[in-house]
Order: structure tokens, then C-alpha cells, then sequence
């Protein structure tokens, strides 16, 4: 299945009637915020912490470790693809060729038990509820391994026009 099935699943924490000073920060999705999951979920015990990222961001972080180490019962569900694939279709979109974005294959849920945390792969469409429920319910940190489709469009919101303006392609600033 695709990334955006996966997205349209994620998780949502509902809303109640608490102070601005109670309130939790929006949850962590993208790479460079992904290591404050662990954090949220030891400041707010009550609420869960889930980090949605792509594989390549879970190869870039410790914070699995860092969770193990404190008791913090985060949760990453990892969209694996093996590759790059937000940066692959952006330059496939922008006519750019020969671009190397290829992963080596990763068993998450394997390296989140290696350290200590519990892993669960899904392969799937039918196991996504089931491993999210576990998940949820479990009390110590948790990786799930989602396989999705390489082949999938990637859920780029408007990331290749900001490329283009950035002056990707001889685009303009």
C-alpha cells in the first residue's frame, strides 16, 4: 500500500479543554523533529508520542536507543521503502536523471529489538489497525515497519515548487 494510505490511518489525539501552558506542541513528523518525540512523551505521559517518518530519517536518528535508556513509550511508524522516494519523484518531476537515491534494506522492527524496544513489521494493508493498536497499547517504545510501495506518489504537498523556487534545476530564487 502507499505512503498516504499509512497518513490517512495516522493517528490523531483529540482535543480537550486544557490551558495553552498544557497543551502539547503539535507531534513530530519530519526528520529534523523527529528526536522531540521522545521528549513529548516523557513531559506528557498521558498522550502518546508518534513519529511518522520515512526510512531514511529512521536511519539518521538514536532516539530509539535514547527511549529504551529512559522508559519513554514513543512511537515511530516507519514508512519503508527502501530508498529516498519524496526526493527520488522530486527529481524524477523536475527532469533530473541519474539521481542515486536508493536505501539498503532495513528490518526496523529487527533494530528496534535490538535495542531493547519492541518491532513490528507490516507488510500488509489488513495489519496496519492491528500493529497501531499495539502499539498505542504497549509501554515501552515501539517501531513499526511499514512496507509501502516505491512506486506510490509520494504525499509531496507542494515540496517540488518550493525546490523550484529554492533554485533546484536552475529554477529561480
Amino acid at each position: 500500500f502507499s505512503s498516504a494510505q499509512v497518513s490517512e490511518r495516522r493517528l490523531r489525539s483529540t482535543s480537550t479543554a486544557r490551558s495553552k501552558s498544557e497543551r502539547p506542541p503539535p507531534d513530530p513528523v519530519s526528520s529534523n523533529q523527529n528526536p522531540s518525540s521522545v521528549r513529548l512523551r516523557v513531559r506528557w505521559r498521558s498522550r502518546p508520542a508518534v513519529a511518522l517518518v520515512g526510512d531514511g530519517s529512521m536511519l539518521m536518528l538514536n532516539e530509539v536507543s535514547t527511549a529504551v535508556a529512559t522508559g519513554a513509550p514513543a512511537i515511530w511508524v516507519v514508512l519503508n521503502d527502501s530508498r529516498y522516494n519524496m526526493c527520488a519523484q522530486g527529481a524524477q518531476v523536475l527532469g533530473l536523471t541519474d539521481v542515486d537515491c536508493s536505501l539498503p534494506e532495513t528490518d526496523f522492527a529487527a533494530y528496534a529489538r535490538s535495542l531493547g524496544a519492541a518491532g513490528v513489521t507490516v507488510r500488509h494493508a489488513g495489519e496496519l489497525d492491528g500493529a497501531l493498536a499495539a502499539a498505542l497499547g504497549a509501554t515501552g517504545p515501539v517501531v513499526v515497519d511499514v512496507h509501502i510501495d516505491p512506486r506510490a506518489d509520494a504525499p509531496t504537498a507542494g515540496r517540488n515548487a518550493g525546490l523550484l523556487r529554492d533554485g533546484a534545476a536552475g529554477g529561480t530564487r
